[in-house]
Order: C-alpha cells, then structure tokens, then sequence
C-alpha cells in the first residue's frame, strides 16, 4: 500500500483532444478513427494501471463538422437534425469507440473492469453572452452566396473566418460557459462503482432549464471548459488535458517563447490575463486547468497524448497547482520566517490533509520518520495534535515533558538538540523563550517546530486562520477582519498580528496601552501591510476595535509561566475588555464569531476559574459562558484544526513528497513500468534505485 499499487491515487478525469480521435488531413474514416481511438485507449490503461480512478470527456469537432457536412448533402431526401441533437449523436458514435477499445486494452491485459458511456446534458444559460455575439465555427466551408443563402432560408449566422479561398465562410454558433452537468449523479454512481466511465462528450449536449423542462439549444460548449466543470461537481482529485503539444507555451511563437512547466495557479492566470494564451486554442485550456486548481482541484496538467503518465508524475507537461512552494527541510520558528506565498500553502495544504481524513483517504506521508515533542509547559490540544497528526502520517512519536530530560538542568540546549538531532527526523519544542527554541533549530540538523514559546505560537495563527476561512466561505481570507481583544503583548496576539499582516487582512489589537506589542513589532508589521495591502490597529478603544469585525479572538489573561498573584492586577486592567454579548452586537455583524486559543475561564467549573470566582466574584474572566457557550463560537473548530495544520507543518516540511511507485517510474525507462513484478521484485529494484539516484 506504500508504494501506492493497492489504493487509489484519486478520481482523475482526462480531457481528449481531438487527435486522440483524428488526425490532421485524414478524411476521417471509421477505420482511421477507430485506429486512433484504440491507441488513445492503450495510454489510458497506463494511466488507470497506476492507481487512478479513471473518468474521460473527449471532443467531437471533426466528427459533428462532418456529420453536419452529410446533413447538408442529403438535406432533399432527409431532414436535418439539430445541432445539439449532432451532439449527442456524436456522443453515441464516440463513445461505442472508446467504450469498445478499452475493453479490449483491459482484457488483453486480463482485467475485468466494468466500463460505461453516458450521453451528458450540459446546463447553459440563455443570457451567456455569446447567444448574441456567436463565434465558434461548425459544419463546412462555403463560398460567399452559399452563406448568404443559408443565412437567409435557414437562419444561420455566418462569418468569414480565412482571409483567402473561394470557400472562407463558416456558420458560426454560440459557445457559452457550462454551468451544471446533469447526469452528475449517475456518473458518480458509476464511479462509486468502479465503472470507468465516458461521459460529457464534445462538452456535452447544451440544454436550457425553461418552465416546461429540459430543453435542448443550438450552441458548442468548449470541451475542456465542461471537462472542468464535470472534474468539479464529481470531486476529481485531477484533471488532465491531453493535446497535441507537450507544453503550454509564453510568448508562442514570438521572441522570448518559453515552455511552461510547473507553476502557481496564480502565476498562470496572471500569463492569461496577459493574453499569452489564444482564445481559440490554448486559452479554454489553461482557464479550465485554472479555474479547476482554484476550486479545491489538487492539481491539472497540460500535455500531449503519448506523454500522460510522465505528465501526472510532473516529468513532462505543464502542471498548475495551488503552490509551487517547497518547504522540505525549513524550521517552522514563527511567521516571519514564512513568505505570504509560503504561509498560504500551509493553509491549502492543511484543508486538503483534512479533506484526506475526513474522507478516509489518508496517505502516510511520514511512515518511517521519527518525532520527539520536548514540552517545558504543559498542553492539551498541542500535544494531541502533534501525536495524533504523526500517527495519522504513519510516523512515530517520542513525548518528553518538563520533567523527562535533562535539558537545562545537566544538558545545554545546544546538546539537547545535537543528541536528538542524530535520533529524530523532526523535533517540536513547546517552551518559554524564543531564544530557546531558535537555539534548538541551529544545531538539531533536522527540522523543528515552534510549538509555543512567549514571543510567538504559529502553529495556532495557522489553525486560526483555517478557522476563519471555513466560517467565512464568501469572502476571500485578505477581506476579513479580526480584533483580538485583552492582552495584546502574549505570544497568541503577537502572532496574530504578523500573520494577518502577512496575509493582507484587517487585523486589530486591542487592550490597554500597558498590554500593547512593543513598538518594534507593530512597526515591522505595519511595513508587511504596506507590501500585502493589509490594515494593522492597535488601541485601547473597545468600541472603535470591533466595528464590522467577522471575528472577535481572546485569550487567558495570565499567561503560562506568569505568578497566580498576576490576577489581581490583571483582572483591573483588563475587565473592560471582557468578551460578552453587548461587546459581540457592538460589531454591527450578527454573523461574527467568537474564536478562543483555549483553555478558557468563561465559568467557574475548573479549579482555576472557581479560585477566580472565590476571591474576585469572577463567574467567566475574558469571556462570558454566553457568549462561549453561544452558536457563534468557534473555538472547537479551532481546536480540532490545530491537528490539521500541524499535520500540514510537518508534512510539509518533512514528508514523503512522492510514493515509492512515483520514485521507480521516474527512475525506470517509462516503456518498462507497465510490467507485472512480485512486490519483492518491486521492493529489490527500489533498493537499487535509491542507491544510484543518492550516488
């Protein structure tokens, strides 16, 4: 299951292109498609063999241009269909080739795996606005008068689309955005299955939703637009767009062309924003690969046939991802530390290893590694989430707490980390000075984990702000505003500051003067503001502080390690910032959330908070057990989401980044990794391929 042949890699829906079915100057025969279709279909099975769950869209252009074409010869002896009615019949055509080739691929193999076709509707809108302005050409070449004939008795819309020739009009018709793909449900009924499946041919058959029903409409969806929305409403971990060139290309065929291989989402859709891409080619493409990757997608590729399974293993092709960060071997000490780039792949990766564990879909990206927790305070939730994360991954885990070693009784930090260091592939402190924990990374060798010191906790900015995203699902993560309230000098509001800087948002401190960050820190976040375009305040005006906040944060006001008579003094700073129902209205957002790092004193059931409620008439210090205990508070979700971005930091930085199958294919001549071998065959040639590729 390690080397990735026993489980599923993920549903991955492959986009064909035309030349998967014909060819450029060939007449387009059964024989030369069918020939064609069969190859596509072995590079197929290559892909399925390497543990995908397998779904395929394919074009039809060529095939409805000529069915359209015998439509218009034979229209005196027999009516012409529709032209969303061309679709589905092509659908049909294409889809008994495909469906027929596989099969046989799979049983000359000798597997038996239930394939499907499926004619797909596809939803459009009647107000797309290329109704009124259609532009994609179908059918046959005419001269001048026959167009104009056509336009005339039959309605057509033409246009001249070849400078030269005797024949240099076209018929053109609409190609709106896809919205919905109807037969979703039975195709991930299929999928549930096993049954690979062939559906949303030719980017399916365009229909309109109208007070009478479904209702078919005259238009050409583009393929590789449908093939995104089909890889969306079915949850595909992939999309693959499979054409006649290996690599999208900047500045094609101009001075400065450059082959694209892996890049960020971002970094793409600012290269179509500049037009790099043609609308009629490449454009469609790379808008889909995308808009796919932006909606939650793991990742898309563009490649060409015969290159598939090299493209997927990212040895060829172009690959657009959320990230193209690489953390692999980086301490994670604190915020600044991180670029925004870098900080916001950790959220992405966070949600996706969620979305992995929710989905009983886990891969053991740190079997075989080691961790050690050294603890010098005590802790719930960082504890549990580090094991938890670690035992998850498939590592093991060493916890020492405050009085299990010798560190800076007998033992230097200096010591500490070089003993651990030649034991442990990973090591998280959880401890007092910041000093500590930086000294502890510069001699360990290995990667080390902040996992709270006094100055900065970055594992819970980290939880924090997947929090927000997932209770502010409308607004992107630069719109929203926080205000964290109480002492805004402790270690949680400190990394909460540097971390909305760094993430654009609007992040307010709030608390008395004497409670403020020092003036060093907030200058250095106000710098980073100015770079992101985030908004940083900090004040001692409660009412200021809070207006129009999504979210309202707090914290304990003595802080671990600091002496029980700190209360006293604290509770008269402080209890004018209590978190309570009127604070909560004075946002002006019924929708704001209530957010707490936990533990709380928000009643008197601990044996803290009773002392507290004993000697200062306290029932609830920095919140109150209404709002706490109310539906706008979300401080369990970030609890639990500390598991989640803990187990992103150490994959992250330590991780398996590919399975022992993707390591043998891009060591192994491809022509060879289609064979049978024993798992011990496997496991031999393994060995010897990590030897040479460390040599």
């Amino acid at each position: 299951e390690y080397m990735g042949f026993m489980e599923s890699k993920g549903t991955i829906v492959v986009a064909l292109g035309g030349n998967a079915i014909l060819q450029e100057k060939e007449s387009g025969t059964f024989e030369e498609q069918y020939l064609h279709v069969d190859h596509t279909a072995q590079q197929l099975y290559r892909i399925w063999e390497q543990g995908y769950t397998l779904v395929v869209t394919h074009g039809n252009g060529p095939q409805a241009g000529n069915l359209l074409i015998q439509q218009e010869e034979a229209t005196a002896q027999v009516p012409a269909q529709t032209l969303h009615c061309v679709g589905g019949m092509t659908q049909g055509q294409l889809g008994y080739m495909f469906q027929q080739c596989l099969q046989n691929v799979f049983e000359k193999h000798g597997k038996k795996v239930p394939i499907a076709s499926i004619i797909t509707q596809v939803v459009v809108s009647e107000d797309d606005p290329d109704f009124k302005n259609p532009s994609k050409p179908v059918g046959p070449f005419y001269t001048k008068e026959v167009a104009e004939k056509l336009h005339k008795e039959k309605g057509y819309i033409v246009k001249e689309v070849k400078p030269t020739g005797d024949k240099n009009w076209r018929r053109v018709v609409p190609s709106p955005e896809p919205r919905e793909v109807l037969e979703a449900d039975s195709i991930k009924t299929l999928i549930k299955n096993g049954v690979i499946t062939i559906c949303s041919g030719g980017g399916g058959i365009p229909v309109i939703k109208t007070k009478e029903g479904i209702k078919g409409i005259d238009a050409v969806i583009d393929k590789d637009k449908a093939g995104n929305i089909l890889a969306q409403t079915i949850g595909a971990d992939y999309l693959l767009i499979l054409t006649d060139i290996e690599y999208a290309i900047m500045n094609f065929r101009k001075p400065g062309e450059k082959i694209i291989k892996k890049i960020s989402v971002d970094d793409m859709e600012k290269l179509y924003e500049e037009g790099h891409f043609l609308k009629g080619s490449m454009g469609p493409k790379v808008q889909a690969c995308c808009r796919f990757v932006r909606a939650g997608g793991k990742k898309s590729v563009i490649t060409c046939l015969s290159k598939a399974v090299e493209g997927l293993a990212e040895l060829t092709g172009t690959v657009i991802c959320k990230s193209t960060v690489n953390l692999q071997g980086r301490h994670f000490l604190k915020e600044l530390d991180f670029t925004p780039a870098e900080f916001r792949y950790l959220l992405d990766l966070s949600a996706e290893l969620k979305k992995e564990k929710k989905e009983g879909k886990e891969k053991k990206r740190l079997a075989g590694k080691n961790i050690v927790l050294l603890f010098e305070k005590d802790s719930t939730r960082t504890r549990c989430a580090f094991e938890a994360a670690c035992y998850d991954q498939g590592g093991c885990c060493t916890y020492i707490g405050p009085s299990g070693s010798q560190m800076g009784t007998k033992e230097t930090m200096k010591d500490t980390a070089r003993v651990l260091g030649r034991m442990y592939d990973g090591i998280e402190y959880r401890g007092f000075g910041q000093h500590i924990v930086e000294e502890l990374a510069k001699h360990a060798g290995v990667p080390v984990w902040n996992g709270l010191t006094d100055e900065f906790h970055p594992t819970q900015t980290l939880a924090d702000f997947l929090t927000m995203m997932e209770h502010c699902p409308h607004k992107k993560l630069h719109e929203i505003k926080y205000v964290f309230m109480g002492d805004a000098r402790n270690n949680v509001a400190r990394s909460l500051l540097v971390g909305g800087a760094m993430m654009g948002m609007d992040v307010r401190l709030c608390g008395p003067k004497s409670l403020h960050p020092d003036p060093d820190l907030i200058e250095k976040c106000k710098d980073i503001a100015a770079k992101t375009g985030a908004k940083v305040k900090v004040t001692d005006n409660p009412a200021e502080a809070v207006l129009g906040v999504d979210y309202i944060y707090t914290d304990v006001w003595v802080s671990m390690g600091e002496p029980v008579e700190k209360w006293a003094e604290r509770i008269e700073m402080l209890k004018a910032y209590i978190v309570n129902s009127d604070l909560m209205k004075a946002t002006g957002n019924p929708d704001c959330k209530f957010m707490h790092c936990l533990p709380s004193f928000h009643n008197k059931d601990t044996k803290v908070g009773k002392q507290i409620f004993e000697k200062y008439g306290l029932n609830g210090v920095e919140v109150t057990e209404e709002v706490f205990e109310s539906k706008n508070s979300v401080a369990f979700d970030e609890a639990e989401n500390r598991l989640h971005t803990i187990k992103a930091v150490m994959v992250a930085t330590l991780g398996h980044q590919h399975s022992l199958s993707q390591l043998l294919q891009s060591l192994i001549p491809v022509s060879y990794t289609h064979l049978t071998l024993p798992t011990s065959d496997l496991v031999q040639i393994s060995v010897v391929a990590v030897s040479l590729k460390k040599k």
